[in-house]
């Protein structure tokens, strides 16, 4: 019975730390979900997902959709190690094979569930998080469109007026957030120059 109880435990550890994945990562990539912790893992999607939900600044989901598996993986574990504290546990060449080790996977991505959990503060946090990846996405979105070839004059003018009337809106919902969130004892100060320096670096 004893063994019966410490199983179950377990399953229901794992489907608890499936479902935190699933919430961090889902809709990041177009037509992906994270169903396990073996087959899932192995393009390194998963991983560099995981990190862009936490920190998007830190990952260029344009980019790594054009990297090979293992550059993709290597890519994720760098990242998370260097400026996340995330201590790379298992390497590429672990992942990027046929079937990778469950345990390995659930020990390591159970870092990231230690160390960012869902933050307190639910609303400010998501609104934060939400300004934070549009502005990340945006940036990697002009970047592109600078370096990509003129195709559709027409066409390009038009999403250029559409991104401009975003920008707009979103920067009304900045100074909003900015004006309420600057007086309260419970929302750093440093997150609030990290939104400011993204506005100012895509006006720039």
């Amino acid at each position: 019975m004893f063994d019966g109880d410490s199983k179950d435990h377990r399953v229901k550890a794992k489907d608890a730390l499936l479902e935190w994945v699933r919430k961090k990562t889902r809709g990041k990539i177009d037509g992906w979900d994270v169903k396990d912790f073996t087959s899932s893992w192995r393009d390194g999607f998963a991983f560099n997902a995981l990190i862009y939900s936490i920190r998007p600044d830190l990952i260029d989901l344009h980019r790594i959709s054009r990297m090979e598996v293992r550059e993709r993986l290597e890519n994720a574990f760098y990242v998370a190690e260097q400026h996340l504290g995330i201590p790379r546990l298992i390497d590429a060449e672990d992942v990027d094979v046929t079937k990778p080790d469950e345990k390995s996977i659930m020990t390591y991505i159970a870092q990231f569930s230690r160390r960012f959990p869902d933050l307190p503060f639910g609303s400010i946090n998501k609104e934060h998080g939400e300004l934070l990846r549009w502005l990340t996405d945006t940036r990697q979105r002009l970047t592109h469109a600078i370096e990509a070839p003129i195709a559709d004059i027409q066409a390009e003018y038009k999403e250029y007026a559409k991104q401009a009337k975003e920008f707009v809106e979103k920067q009304k919902q900045w100074k909003a957030f900015e004006r309420k969130e600057s007086k309260s004892p419970h929302f750093p100060g440093e997150k609030l120059k990290e939104l400011k320096d993204q506005f100012d670096d895509i006006t720039q």
